[in-house]
């Protein structure tokens, strides 16, 4: 079952965490509560537990956390700096950006864990939830569909875009390797891309369109 990933913010970043050596883990994700429905044109955001199992972490120190679908490589680099010190089994609830997924209906799972340099324990980093993907109804979405790779061309629908408007695209791997990048403009609101790519290998890879106006479009293919 293919799904569409859509972020409405993708990275940000901070400044070095100055403790030498750390151990901080994401125990659960709270909202939305496991098991429960997601639209596929609702934007929702995460909330999830972070607990210090190791030394007092002063204020001003920074952690790193990350965020996947299904097992998929990471889609957002996310920090919080301490605005005071977190001792030592003390507890923080953390919210993500919002996040639109969309897709075929089923259910899907998301991981949170950390992204610490120096952790050094790592048995208690990630918590994962499962929810269920159901429809929504959007008249004035974007979408990036029907993406499938073949005798060497990756062709996709594309619809929603403003005519003659800037889109990037770009096709990782399931290393979060960039193996693809290219711009291009929009020719009508419904259309489709083909875009020449001779000798993919086989694998999980992630195409993702970008444009200065919208949310990042993203989806999942397999290269046989």
């Amino acid at each position: 079952m293919k799904k569409l990933y859509t972020l409405s913010l993708a990275l940000v970043f901070g400044a070095t965490l100055s403790v030498a050596q750390i151990d901080v883990g994401v125990t659960a994700i709270t909202a939305p509560v496991n098991n429960s429905n997601i639209t596929t044109v609702d934007s929702v955001d995460f909330t999830f537990t972070v607990e210090n199992f190791g030394a007092l972490i002063p204020t001003d120190s920074s952690l790193y956390f990350g965020f996947n679908i299904d097992g998929g490589p990471n889609l957002m680099n996310l920090y919080w700096v301490l605005t005071s010190d977190l001792a030592t089994n003390g507890t923080l609830n953390l919210i993500t950006p919002k996040v639109l997924i969309g897709g075929s209906p089923g259910q899907f799972n998301v991981c949170l864990y950390t992204l610490q340099p120096n952790d050094i324990a790592l048995g208690n980093d990630s918590s994962c939830n499962t929810y269920n993907l159901v429809l929504g109804i959007d008249n004035h979405s974007v979408s990036l569909n029907n993406v499938f790779y073949s005798d060497g061309q990756l062709t996709m629908n594309i619809a929603g875009y403003s005519p003659n408007s800037e889109v990037n695209l770009s096709v990782m791997n399931i290393a979060g390797q960039v193996v693809k990048n290219e711009k291009f403009t929009i020719s009508k609101s419904q259309m489709t891309k083909i875009i020449p790519m001779a000798g993919l290998s086989k694998g999980i890879y992630i195409v993702a369109l970008r444009s200065e106006s919208r949310p990042v479009q993203t989806q999942k293919i397999m290269v046989h």
